[in-house]
């Protein structure tokens, strides 16, 4: 009797998955690349959508960032990683960039299915690749404004003062979850790549990766986790400002003396 496919129970014909889960497989990964363009689109959209023009009240409403499609976009990224890894023999080279990491791993998911822990890296990119393209936000006339407790992405018109989960219908205040965001933002975690798009679309100045990756080589900026190198928005900043002088339009945070 042949193995059965770890995900769906038929005849495997490729290491542990079926010609099925590995054709899957394959057109998720080669989804990726153009999935994070949109989630990029989607959250410099939102930018756009949330930040004053001249003459706007208050600096802080510039800070409201989609946090939903941005923390969809690390998960693809973290998982896309996580399967091309299982396919990496020692000391081997691993492409960077997200277009090639892509191509690259196509190409090699024959060994990725012999690996014994498959299914869960298979339903682990699968789901994250499909919850990123929930996050895309298509419709010009809607703005994404956080994620439910549940996990429901939660999006609306700009005129509308509440939001309801399409998942568990809770209603949400939309100013309330736009607070909440821009209090977030500082303490996000994110990836080289995730502070250029933050920059760039939120606080309106151009910071590459590469440049992320000096200040790291310069020991300007502390890494919160490795492999992938991820870093803490507001030490971003710091070591930016350090650099450059204030960021326009950001407020700067109070310290109070001691007593």
């Amino acid at each position: 009797m042949s193995a059965l496919c770890v995900i769906n129970q038929v005849p495997a014909t490729v290491g542990n998955l079926c010609t099925g889960c590995v054709t899957k497989l394959h057109t998720t990964v080669l989804q990726v690349p153009r999935l994070l363009v949109e989630l990029d689109v989607t959250i410099t959209k939102q930018a756009r959508q949330t930040t004053p023009g001249a003459g706007g009240s208050g600096g802080e409403r510039a800070l409201v960032l989609n946090l939903a499609a941005s923390d969809a976009a690390d998960k693809v990224r973290m998982w896309l990683r996580a399967v091309a890894h299982l396919t990496v023999a020692n000391g081997e080279p691993v492409p960077v960039g997200m277009r090639d990491l892509a191509a690259w791993t196509a190409r090699r998911l024959s060994a990725a299915a012999r690996h014994p822990e498959i299914a869960d890296y298979h339903s682990g990119l699968v789901g994250a690749v499909a919850d990123g393209w929930r996050s895309v936000d298509r419709a010009p006339e809607r703005r994404v404004v956080g994620t439910c407790d549940c996990g429901g992405i939660l999006s609306t018109t700009q005129d509308r003062a509440e939001v309801w989960c399409p998942d568990c219908k809770v209603p949400w205040d939309v100013a309330d979850l736009l607070e909440m965001r821009a209090q977030k933002l500082d303490d996000k975690v994110v990836t080289a790549e995730g502070l250029s798009v933050i920059f760039r679309s939120v606080l309106r100045v151009s910071l590459t990766a590469a440049t992320v990756r000096k200040w790291v080589e310069r020991k300007q900026i502390a890494t919160v986790s490795e492999k992938p190198s991820t870093f803490r928005v507001s030490d971003a900043i710091a070591t930016w400002e350090s650099l450059h002088g204030p960021l326009p339009g950001r407020k700067k945070q109070e310290v109070s003396e001691p007593a």
